[in-house]
């Protein structure tokens, strides 16, 4: 069900008449999305935000290196639209950064160069998030689980 766009969500331009920004954002997502589908997508985001149906009185932090672990061990999708990382073991795939010199010189890739240096600490933003999230909630009156 798409939400009721708000007042300001739709704005009047010359000669097109009113345009609902959130369709286009929507529209401009979902075409953005090699693997995109609505009805998964709702769900997901909708899941990954604590505000499906299933939302639950915890905290969701997503690591996109435990998820590439999980759902693909091997490394295929990785290697399917990062051919740079081609060349990498399976045991380096995830976190190729990890690799020492002479793994990236057998590899064929040269992190920072051939593929960027990591701008994200996971752990570290991890520990970031939680603690706001406990801040906010003790701020509240809530509790965290």
């Amino acid at each position: 069900m798409a939400a009721e766009p708000r007042a300001d969500d739709r704005r009047e331009l010359p000669d097109q008449g009113p345009v609902d920004r959130l369709a286009l954002g929507r529209a401009s997502l979902h075409g953005q999305l090699i693997d995109g589908d609505p009805a998964s997508n709702l769900g997901g985001w909708q899941w990954a935000a604590s505000i499906g149906s299933d939302g639950g009185p915890f905290v969701r932090i997503f690591n996109p290196v435990t998820q590439a672990k999980r759902f693909d061990p091997d490394g295929v999708y990785v290697r399917t639209w990062l051919p740079e990382l081609a060349g990498v073991d399976a045991t380096r795939i995830h976190e190729p950064w990890m690799m020492s010199d002479a793994e990236q010189a057998a590899a064929g890739c040269r992190i920072g160069e051939d593929y960027p240096a990591p701008i994200v600490d996971h752990a570290a933003s991890r520990r970031r998030a939680l603690s706001r999230y406990e801040a906010a909630a003790r701020a509240s009156g809530e509790t965290t689980g």
